[in-house]
């Protein structure tokens, strides 16, 4: 059983590390992507560019760029969250595992 505990503390070490790196880059795209486009064609947009091109181009931005960066977001979440209770079912299952072993092995100590 050691071997196979060492492997699964290894496994969760990789998959916190993974988990790390996804939030990360949600949070790159939350803050990095999404926000500056927002501000990009808000803050005083209006002030340097006029027209009907400009119109064109902040309607392209806030229609078509940001729900795909909120699509990315929602995909990056939706990744994290299932790959956090895939680590949670192993680590249950793995719980139950060494419970029903240990189980065995006290019956088997008795016979």
């Amino acid at each position: 059983m050691g071997l196979l505990d060492g492997i699964l503390k290894l496994v969760k070490k990789v998959v916190d590390s993974v988990l790390s790196e996804i939030t990360k880059q949600i949070n790159r795209v939350q803050n990095e992507v999404l926000q500056e486009m927002t501000k990009m064609v808000t803050v005083g947009f209006d002030d340097i560019w006029r027209g009907e091109d400009a119109d064109q181009f902040k309607e392209k931005v806030l229609k078509m760029a940001v729900p795909q960066a909120e699509s990315i977001v929602g995909i990056c979440s939706s990744t994290f969250s299932g790959i956090n209770q895939a680590m949670n079912i192993i680590q249950n299952a793995d719980k139950k595992v060494n419970s029903i072993v240990s189980d065995l092995a006290s019956e088997y100590a008795k016979i």
